[in-house]
């Protein structure tokens, strides 16, 4: 009879192992590209936007006050050319208050709601 737990806590065990393995497959895939450099590993897509890059005269002109617009149209007539780049939208991170701040800082979990203020404020 204990030769059966043991087996079938080794199935159960080996079954979780593997749910939590394809799970964080992602995570692996990123460890493998970033610290152990594998090439073969693809790096998942992020959504990107293309936007024009103001070339350096373009942007010595915004520095000295002009507005992106007429900066790119007058280094178009000197003949500088246009270059558009493909830039990674991120999503909008959350803002913290100011006890929820406070709590990631010291290491505790980031509370709640206004119910978790009033616990952490008695304490």
């Amino acid at each position: 009879m204990k030769t059966v737990f043991t087996i079938a806590a080794a199935l159960i065990s080996t079954a979780t192992l593997l749910g939590a393995s394809s799970a964080n497959a992602s995570g692996y895939d990123q460890y493998r590209r970033t610290v152990l450099g594998d090439t073969t590993v693809a790096a998942p897509a992020t959504p990107t936007h293309t936007v024009l890059v103001a070339g350096s005269y373009a942007q010595y002109l915004i520095n000295n006050g002009a507005t992106k617009q007429d900066a790119l149209a007058a280094a178009a007539q000197i003949g500088e050319q246009q270059r558009y780049d493909s830039v990674a939208i991120e999503a909008p991170q959350a803002k913290l208050t100011a006890l929820q701040a406070y709590a990631k800082s010291i290491g505790n979990d980031v509370p709640a709601g206004r119910n978790a203020e009033v616990v952490m404020s008695a304490e």
